[in-house]
């Protein structure tokens, strides 16, 4: 029969093994998700590029005004997607947008 410490050594095993996934989660800071400060704005700032994506095509003045896609050659949904991507990225890189956001918005 096994002692009292080997079976409780062998139980804080169990639980570090079960509770290792949970904890390394908690330290992801994923989008909308959390209660990091980082992740107060999220909504905000999606909301803000998704309406400057918008208000930009319905002026013209974006690179991928979406009555161009029109489905012919070169001006698919996919194009338009790859084309909206990059205006993603630019604002992921002028620190408009967290990057764990990008696939939201896209």
């Amino acid at each position: 029969m096994p002692s009292q410490r080997a079976v409780r050594s062998c139980t804080a095993w169990v639980l570090v093994l079960l509770l290792a996934p949970a904890v390394s989660w908690v330290g992801k800071l994923t989008c909308l998700t959390g209660t990091d400060p980082s992740v107060a704005n999220d909504g905000a700032q999606i909301a803000a590029l998704r309406y400057n994506i918008e208000l930009r095509q319905n002026a013209g003045v974006a690179s991928c005004p979406c009555s161009a896609f029109d489905g012919s050659p070169g001006q698919t949904h996919a194009d338009y997607v790859k084309c909206v991507k990059q205006l993603i990225q630019s604002t992921v890189a002028a620190g408009g947008l967290r990057k764990q956001c990008s696939s939201t918005v896209t």
